[in-house]
């Protein structure tokens, strides 16, 4: 499989064309909509749908293949033996580092820094997502963590935080103080870019 190229992989998924597109010119249709591989975790239902050969049932099929991508990057990210950063990164990013809208996920850690699970608590605007301690903390006392990352993305792929950014890691942190678990990072993530507080000296 490590020897086939990206359009010819894509046709395994695919599996048949039409009368006037073969499974090939359809998974070259795919790869320049979304520039190559670079956006295919972007692309969307309507998106694969807009393009001839593709209906719902084949777009799915491939929305559920991306789907399964991630949850085998974070398995992979789960049981590795020692907290890695960069891993976390690559993980953080394929989830959540192309979406349109901002995600905020909060990773639960034990004391070991192995990270138990990790919960999506909020999906804002574009722009705006609205983040508040509570929610964050009763998830971590419900799973017993020992310490938490935050995370969310920038859509616009800058990921240089914002005045907003800043002040919601400062009450997250206060909070984090006062409940005993501290928050020993919190990362923006884009596409193929970051942001990490702790890394910066900000936490």
């Amino acid at each position: 499989m490590q020897s086939l190229a990206n359009r010819e992989l894509l046709a395994l998924i695919i599996r048949s064309g039409n009368k006037n597109n073969s499974v090939l010119d359809i998974a070259d249709q795919i790869l320049l909509k979304s520039d190559g591989l670079n956006y295919f975790v972007k692309l969307e239902k309507e998106d694969l749908m807009s393009i001839k050969g593709i209906k719902e049932n084949k777009a799915l099929e491939l929305l559920a293949c991306i789907e399964l991508s991630k949850r085998l990057a974070y398995q992979k990210f789960k049981n590795s033996e020692t907290w890695s950063f960069q891993n976390q990164i690559n993980w953080l990013q394929q989830l959540i580092g192309s979406e349109k809208n901002e995600h905020f996920l909060a990773l639960f850690l034990d004391t070991k820094n192995h990270v138990m699970c990790y919960e999506t608590l909020f999906i804002g605007t574009l722009d705006k997502s609205v983040v508040h301690p509570r929610e964050i903390f009763k998830e971590a006392v419900r799973k017993n963590a020992s310490k938490i990352i935050i995370a969310h993305n920038h859509p616009s792929n800058d990921c240089t935080p914002s005045i907003s950014d800043m002040q919601t890691t400062d009450r997250i942190k206060e909070a984090g103080e006062v409940m005993g678990i501290p928050v020993i990072d919190h990362i923006i993530v884009g596409h193929g870019s970051y942001f990490s507080f702790a890394e910066a000296g900000l936490l």
